[in-house]
């Protein structure tokens, strides 16, 4: 379920609820079967859902932040920045 994009602006209290397991075991589990937190595997989610976004749609930069569950476009830039050393705008040019 957590490949929707729908879900990717879900909390980790309702990734919880929606698997019917505390947080403390969603952590334990996605640490010891993934290697990375519940946030971490999501944002990756997300980053991975806006570069597709980028390079396959003339969407805004702003409309995709949000469509792929970022709650603003000063956090968006900053973790995509992170995760591939470009900025969007970079990104969608470059590739």
């Amino acid at each position: 379920k957590m490949e929707n994009p729908e879900l990717f602006s879900f909390t980790l209290d309702e990734l919880a609820s929606m698997a019917g397991r505390t947080k403390e075991h969603l952590c334990r589990s996605f640490q010891k079967y993934l290697g990375v937190s519940p946030s971490a595997y999501l944002n990756a989610k997300r980053l991975n859902y806006a570069a597709n976004l980028l390079l396959h749609s003339d969407q805004k930069v702003i409309d995709i932040a949000y469509a792929s569950g970022f709650q603003s476009l000063s956090r968006f830039y900053h973790a995509f920045k992170a995760e591939f050393n470009v900025s969007p705008l970079e990104y969608r040019k470059y590739h």
